[in-house]
């Protein structure tokens, strides 16, 4: 959704206005797998914390 001007967002809200409740239920629980999967605190930390063991050990 181009988000950069008045006329691109109203076109996206239009788009996502006529989905299917079906498609919009099946998109919010993709949407919340996904940052659950990308966004854990688990995730969070164990990340930089091997950055980090990487560089001292390094």
């Amino acid at each position: 959704m181009d988000t950069s001007g008045q006329a691109g967002l109203v076109r996206g809200l239009r788009r996502v206005a006529a989905t299917s409740v079906d498609d919009r239920r099946r998109y919010a629980a993709a949407g919340t797998k996904l940052v659950a999967e990308r966004f854990s605190v688990t995730r969070m930390a164990d990340e930089p914390a091997a950055e980090y063991t990487a560089l001292h050990t390094g």
